[in-house]
Order: structure tokens, then C-alpha cells, then sequence
């Protein structure tokens, strides 16, 4: 497939070559590709949605279009360069424009809201299988990341320092700091599952502890995020959702939250995730209909946990009701 590219400059045409070369460099960093296939570099380019501004996405958009064209000229009619041109080249049937990622909004966001929230089921299996063949060093670590967080529900950073203590999984509140946190710890009863599922995740947490030793956990969670990212593009085949849209680390947690709507009281939910208020769940994370399809969830809170949580409504029960009540400032 030969397309003529006309009316531009030297210094435009090296300008795409240099812009196409960078990006697909990053491209095989995030994917861990020595070489991604052209197909693999659009679909990665047409997922990263909310990260570039319009005007970024245009000009990455034009840039990969001419690298393409340009290598076509010497490989005519290469099924790969021909399918990633078309997806490039691809309208929307509505609004016939250009199919492009949904470029950032330059106003501050939530670390909520960025991410994706949802998994299906099938989605859910179609990720493990394709991170079990993308070959990243880390790919075990994500997998165990998605088939134990749509269960758990810990935070990325969470991992790092969780360990099986008497039968709990006693996990570090990340967030305690900001006043959100329900206590410096929080404990999860493992005797709800069964004991493969325990041993299993006694070797993941090895695993983690392991990958420490030589790196950092800012390191290993962003690769881990990578061979997600790569897995995602990968999965597109069976589940295009996956492609379009890439799951990441922070999914899980979502998913896990929107099981625990489904049969937990707000106030169970709060103690599992380590919030102390049963609100920041229900504003910031996945309803209960993204849960669908899932089997009932069996993880369960450390009933203290559950008190410290009612504790808290009724403290700020009071406040709320003198404010209510009380004089009113001026009259």
C-alpha cells in the first residue's frame, strides 16, 4: 500500500520522522517491544486516552501517518502497514471524523477519575491470558495483581508492603496521611478463602519482595503497568474493549469496590478499602453495576475496622447536626 504524502517541507518531513521515531521508541519501552508492529504502535496511540492535548494528538497522529507511508513505499502492500493505516486513517461512522484518542482536559482531575473503572469478567480472563505471553519481566507480578486485586481491592502502592500475618492480609493505608485513611493498617480475614488462594497469594507477596531487592517499587510498578498496558493491546483480539480503553493497576481497585456495592454495607466497604468515611467510595469509585457478571464477592472486613468506620459517622453525625442546629452567624 503506497500513499503519496505532497506539500511538505524538508524540515516537516523530518520533523514527523524524528516525532514518528520518539514515539514509537517510547512506545517499545512502555510494551517492553524491542520492535512494536505497526499495528501495535496505533492501537497504543488510539488507547492513550486523556494524556496529550489536541493539538499533541494531530501532530503524533500526522507524524506516525508519514512514517508509515514512507516505509509502505519500500514494503508495498505489507498486511501490517496496510491494517495500520486503515485504523489510523479510520473515521467515526457518526460524525465522520477522525477515530483519535480523547485528548486531556486542562483542568485538575481527581487521581479517581483518570482511570478506567470497569472489567468484565471475560475481560478480566482475556488480560490474565495475554499476560501470560507478553514476556515482560514483570508480567507475573500484574497478573497476580488482577486475578487478587478485583478481589481485595488494594491500591497499587499497597503491594509493596503487604504480608500474611495469623491469617490476615495486613496492608499499609497509603492514603492515612491525608486524614482519609481508616488507621495506619488495615486487616483483611483470609479465612473466607480457601488455601490454594492463600498460598497462591503468600507467593505473589514473595514475588513483590523478591523484585525489591533490586529495584524500587516506583520501578516495578511501572512496568508492572506497562505489561498491562501490553497485555490490554494484546487481549484487544479476543475482547476490543481491552484495546480501546487499557486497563491499569488502579483498575482493580474499581472493580473490587463495585463487587463489594453489590453485597456490602457502606460501612464493610469503607473498612476493606481503608477509607475512614463510607462516602469516598460511593462519589469516587465504580458503581456496583460495573461489577456485573462477577461472582458474589467473599472478601470481608476486620470487624474493629467496621467500628472504627461507625465510629466516625456518628462523630460526624454530631458536627453536622450542631451546624444544622446551632446559632447562626449575624443573626
Amino acid at each position: 500500500m503506497s500513499v503519496a504524502v505532497t506539500g511538505q517541507s524538508e524540515t516537516t518531513r523530518r520533523d514527523y520522522a524524528a516525532t514518528a521515531r520518539a514515539f514509537i521508541g517510547m512506545v517499545g519501552r512502555e510494551l517492553d517491544q524491542q520492535a512494536p508492529s505497526p499495528v501495535d504502535v496505533v492501537d497504543y496511540f488510539l488507547g492513550q486516552h486523556g494524556r496529550w492535548s489536541e493539538s499533541t494528538i494531530r501532530h503524533t497522529r500526522a507524524a506516525l501517518r508519514f512514517a508509515f507511508v514512507e516505509t509502505s513505499r519500500k514494503h508495498p502492500n505489507h498486511p501490517r502497514l496496510v491494517r495500520a493505516l486503515q485504523r489510523l486513517n479510520a473515521t467515526d461512522c457518526e460524525t465522520g471524523r477522525l477515530v483519535t484518542p480523547i485528548p486531556c482536559v486542562r483542568t485538575k482531575r481527581q487521581t479517581s477519575a483518570k482511570k478506567r473503572k470497569s472489567l468484565t469478567p471475560a475481560e478480566a480472563h482475556a488480560l490474565l491470558l495475554a499476560l501470560c505471553e507478553v514476556g515482560h519481566r514483570h508480567a507475573p507480578i500484574a497478573q497476580a495483581q488482577v486475578f487478587f486485586g478485583v478481589d481485595l481491592g488494594l491500591r497499587p502502592v499497597e503491594w509493596e508492603t503487604a504480608q500474611i500475618v495469623d491469617g490476615y492480609l495486613v496492608i499499609q493505608n497509603a492514603k492515612n496521611t491525608n486524614d482519609r485513611g481508616n488507621g495506619p493498617t488495615r486487616r483483611l480475614p483470609l479465612d473466607g478463602f480457601g488455601d490454594d488462594y492463600v498460598a497462591s497469594l503468600a507467593a505473589s507477596l514473595d514475588r513483590i519482595a523478591d523484585a525489591l531487592v533490586s529495584e524500587t517499587w516506583e520501578t516495578i510498578h511501572q512496568n508492572v503497568a506497562r505489561a498491562m498496558t501490553a497485555a490490554s493491546i494484546k487481549a484487544g483480539k479476543m475482547c476490543p474493549s481491552l484495546r480501546i480503553h487499557p486497563a491499569c493497576p488502579y483498575t482493580l481497585r474499581h472493580v473490587a469496590t463495585a463487587r463489594m456495592k453489590v453485597d456490602l454495607p457502606p460501612e464493610v466497604i469503607a473498612a476493606i478499602l481503608g477509607h475512614r468515611s463510607i462516602h469516598t467510595a460511593s462519589r469516587n469509585y465504580a458503581p456496583a453495576r460495573s461489577a456485573k457478571g462477577f461472582r458474589p464477592i467473599v472478601t470481608t472486613a476486620d470487624p474493629i475496622a467496621v467500628a472504627q468506620v461507625n465510629a466516625f459517622r456518628k462523630d460526624l453525625a454530631k458536627i453536622e447536626s450542631v451546624d444544622d442546629h446551632g446559632p447562626k452567624a449575624g443573626l
